[in-house]
């Protein structure tokens, strides 16, 4: 009985595999993607009686089969980083091999250019190749908003950036895990035709002293003699806030306290001062408006409105923060509150000649005298001879000359980012200025970003390179 059942299962099967014989329909492959030089994990092999392939190799290596989608459509799995070789698709029925050999490797994507698409700096599109395997775009630290994305072009919105080169850097997909590769540096190309001096705003930090100590002085809220106490920090609300030496300076007069350039003793002028009489002497002073100066793009005073300033604004902006003003408009105002009290536009014409070498035109610029009075300006003078001869601006000091000035740290938005700006405000001569320099350093690099420690040493430089040609052509004595 167990015989004749064998001998009935022979039959039958031999059947099956006569019809299979008949009916056989080997694996035909007509194409297959992605082709040379395209970044994948998986490769779609088409062609025809694909459903049952058991296995498929490409140059010897054996790839595993992800999914059949139907008769014509398999998509094999590559594991490794490089692929290249003959294709062969493996069915029961048979196996066949491609006339044409297969490479497919991980290709890394490459920046060739960019260019700017707005103003400002913001909109950045990239060319290359392979960028359409990017997955994210790095400016510096900050990331990039991709708008649109091809192979041969990324278009993003960036994080404005404007004193110096970032990195780009590109993430992709390589295998399963994400990689970078940096690129090359890019550059604000509109800085180029950019002047910083006239066109950006910044907080002053410490030099706005000199503005705020002026005010005091007018507004008669100080005396030279009197005395303040500074711990390392001031409580004004519920706001503390620190003095540059944390362990703080102690007792000191007014004098001593801009010498120190200590926070806690501006702060307390600011608070006798107020927010009425501070804003009316910031109008007063032509602070919030545009010195007018002869050349384009000059940008306005940020400050806060007259009722948003409480306490601790007070407090900030007595010390030069929280509110933002160009170089120009710095340099102005202050030297109208060491000259005797006259704003003077500033200005780099001085005539219009003709081609034949006469005049054409000689150019007037507006001036204002009474922005404080003759005492004031003098004692200002005074302190801030102070301030380079024994104060934090000592790296300023030039033997033989008699230099005023102010040094300054400030930091820029957002302050988690530890960015600096360290600045010196210097004058010459201190009896009758003449002369004035702004040396600011953005983003210092090296460790040391304190403008007594690395503006100061600058402006010396500067100083003794320019005054004995002043004195050589009669600006000053």
């Amino acid at each position: 009985m167990a015989a004749v059942a064998l001998l009935l299962g022979i039959t039958a099967c031999n059947e099956k595999l006569s019809m299979f014989e008949a009916n056989q329909n080997p694996p035909e492959v007509t194409d297959f993607s992605p082709k040379n030089g395209v970044a994948g994990t998986e490769i779609s092999i088409t062609g025809a009686n694909l459903q049952e392939v058991d296995s498929i190799k490409i140059g010897g290596v054996k790839t595993d089969v992800k999914y059949r989608i139907n008769r014509s459509l398999v998509i094999a799995g590559v594991t490794n980083e490089v692929v290249s070789g003959i294709i062969e698709v493996f069915t029961p029925y048979g196996s066949i091999k491609t006339s044409e050999s297969f490479t497919m490797e991980y290709v890394i994507p490459e920046l060739t250019g960019y260019v700017n698409k707005s103003r400002p700096y913001t909109v950045v599109g990239l060319t290359g190749e392979n960028l359409d395997i990017v997955t994210g775009v790095l400016f510096g630290t900050k990331e990039a908003t991709v708008v649109t994305q091809t192979r041969e072009e990324i278009e993003v919105e960036v994080p404005y950036f404007k004193d110096e080169a970032v990195d780009i850097v590109l993430n992709y997909q390589y295998g399963t895990e994400i990689r970078q590769v940096s690129t090359f540096s890019c550059e604000n190309h509109d800085e180029a035709w950019r002047n910083g001096c006239v066109s950006d705003t910044y907080e002053p930090g410490s030099v706005f002293k000199i503005i705020t100590a002026g005010i005091a002085l007018e507004e008669d809220v100080v005396s030279l003699d009197d005395r303040f106490y500074c711990p390392g920090y001031i409580t004004v609300e519920d706001r503390r806030i620190h003095c540059h030496k944390r362990t703080g300076h102690g007792s000191e007069t007014f004098v001593q306290g801009i010498q120190n350039s200590c926070n806690p003793v501006f702060i307390d002028l600011g608070l006798r001062i107020g927010s009425e009489r501070y804003y009316a002497d910031f109008k007063r002073f032509g602070l919030l408006d545009k010195t007018g100066i002869d050349l384009p793009g000059e940008a306005a005073t940020i400050m806060h409105q007259p009722d948003k300033i409480g306490q601790v604004e007070l407090a900030t902006i007595s010390f030069g923060q929280s509110f933002q003003l160009t170089p120009i408009e710095l340099m102005t105002t202050v030297s109208s509150l060491i000259n005797g009290g006259n704003r003077i536009t500033p200005h780099i014409g001085k005539e219009i000649h003709g081609t034949e070498g006469t005049v054409k035109e000689v150019l007037s610029f507006e001036q204002t005298s009474g922005i404080c009075s003759e005492e004031t300006s003098d004692t200002l003078r005074k302190l801030l001879e102070g301030v380079v001869a024994e104060g934090s601006g000592k790296n300023a000091k030039v033997e033989g000359y008699a230099i005023g000035g102010k040094t300054a740290t400030s930091q820029t938005l957002p302050r988690s980012d530890n960015v600096y700006i360290a600045s010196f405000l210097g004058f010459y001569p201190v009896d009758d200025p003449a002369l004035m320099v702004l040396v600011k350093i953005n983003n210092p690099k090296g460790g040391a970003y304190y403008g007594g420690t690395i503006a100061a040493p600058v402006a010396a430089e500067i100083f003794r390179e320019i005054i004995p040609y002043a004195q050589e052509i009669g600006v000053c004595n």
